[in-house]
C-alpha cells in the first residue's frame, strides 16, 4: 500500500483549500510529512508566497476544528505548545506547520 493518497475526497488541508483558494488544481497529494498542491498562480496578482501562506493558515484552521470537535486534546496541547514566545504575543494559538515552503516550477508535462 502506498504512503501517499491523491485526491482524498475529505482529506481536510485539501478540500480546505479547494473552498478558499481558486488556484489549486484538482490532483493534490498527500504524504506523511508533507503535501504536494499544483497551484496556477498565473492569472493572479497575489504572489505564490501569499497563496500558500492563506492555504496553510485556512488548513490550518480546519485542522484544528477538525481536532476540537472529535475532543483530540492530546494534539491540541501539542499544538499549543508549538507557538513560538512571539506569536503568543500576537495573539496565536496553534502551531500547526513548519515555517517552510518548497516551491517547484512545472514546465513540463513529464515533472507534472
Amino acid at each position: 500500500m502506498p504512503n501517499y493518497i491523491c485526491n482524498p475526497p475529505d482529506f481536510p488541508p485539501i478540500s480546505t483549500l479547494q473552498e478558499k483558494l481558486n488556484y489549486i488544481h484538482n490532483n493534490p497529494c498527500s504524504v506523511p510529512n508533507h503535501l504536494h498542491v499544483p497551484i496556477d498562480f498565473s492569472a493572479s496578482s497575489k504572489s505564490i508566497n501569499a497563496i500558500v501562506s492563506n492555504g496553510k493558515r485556512f488548513m490550518a484552521y480546519e485542522l484544528v476544528k477538525r481536532l476540537q470537535k472529535s475532543g483530540n486534546d492530546e494534539w491540541l496541547k501539542k499544538l499549543m505548545q508549538a507557538v513560538a514566545a512571539s506569536d503568543k504575543d500576537r495573539g496565536k494559538k496553534h502551531q500547526v506547520f513548519k515555517r517552510s515552503f518548497d516551491c517547484k516550477l512545472i514546465t513540463t508535462n513529464h515533472f507534472f
